[in-house]
């Protein structure tokens, strides 16, 4: 029998995962259904002219070497670090996190239909939502922060936000896909997230350790908002080409918009699911383990 502490956790972190994929679905139907959101997200598309041909051409090769194979491997290697903790059902739940939400955003990206509203050229006229490379570099990010021990979760959080937030702005400046695609795959990385420690809650349990002391609390905010301006500042001096580049000012704003908006969405979504895994361990060790 779980606690009624237990069940609260669980049914919270169930509420967050309806909330999110509901977003995302809202997202989509906002930036794919309508003339406006077609309109933006070319926008961002077209204005990836604006970013220095050699920055274009770096961020393009270090997305190239992160195959979707390949970030796979690191969700393996995600629950071959819970195995060597002998928690074998933190395991379980980071390869559902990494591998369902991988499955999930190809199931939507080929099934869902991007409707002809007159906007898309014919290249762009088929749907890109949501983006593989964004979706599973959150999900990993995610996965991160729940196998490793509790008191490491605020560090894993930022590394992990750095982590999923450069890919996912790095998909925009390398054209491979518009704001639609990454803004849903970070809150599809989300959905799948917080629906397993949900899962993992009603099945072991695990809430009631002792809360952080308010100063560590204090300290660990303050840290990740410093770090977390540290790849808007760096993306957006390093990868913007000079003022007369060949696009347009509505271009680079929607560009510049829609960078800062993908790095925004990524330390929410990260910030609530450290927040939902607070005083939690959903795979509570032995008695004579370490948490």
């Amino acid at each position: 029998m779980i606690s009624g502490a237990d069940r609260r956790r669980a049914g919270l972190m169930a509420t967050v995962a309806i909330v999110a994929l509901a977003l995302a679905a809202a997202t989509f139907l906002l930036g794919v259904g309508t003339i406006s959101g077609q309109r933006f997200g070319n926008a961002v598309f077209n204005a990836r002219f604006a970013v220095h041909a050699q920055a274009q051409q770096l961020v393009g090769s270090l997305l190239h070497s992160l195959t979707e194979l390949s970030l796979l491997g690191l969700g393996l290697a995600l629950m071959a670090v819970a195995l060597l903790r002998r928690r074998p059902r933190l395991a379980l739940a980071a390869g559902v996190v990494v591998f369902g939400t991988a499955i999930l955003s190809q199931v939507f990206k080929y099934g869902l239909p991007r409707p002809d509203l007159g906007v898309d050229p014919p290249w762009l006229a088929h749907n890109t939502a949501p983006s593989g490379h964004a979706s599973i570099s959150m999900a990993l990010a995610i996965a991160f922060v729940l196998v490793v021990p509790v008191r490491w979760r605020i560090p894993a959080g930022i590394v992990g936000y750095l982590w999923a937030s450069s890919i996912a702005a790095g998909t925009l400046a390398a054209g491979w896909h518009r704001p639609v695609d990454t803004y849903s795959g970070e809150l599809l990385a989300l959905a799948v997230g917080a629906i397993t420690a949900a899962v993992l809650v009603r099945w072991r349990g695990g809430t009631g350790l002792a809360p952080p002391a308010l100063r560590s609390v204090g300290m660990g905010v303050a840290l990740a908002c410093a770090v977390a301006t540290v790849p808007v500042v760096v993306f957006l001096e390093f990868v913007l080409g000079p003022a007369g580049a060949d696009t347009s000012r509505n271009g680079r704003m929607a560009f510049i918009g829609a960078s800062l908006i993908t790095l925004v969405a990524a330390a929410i979504v990260m910030t609530v699911f450290v927040f939902l895994l607070r005083r939690v361990d959903p795979d509570p060790p032995r008695p004579s383990g370490r948490v």
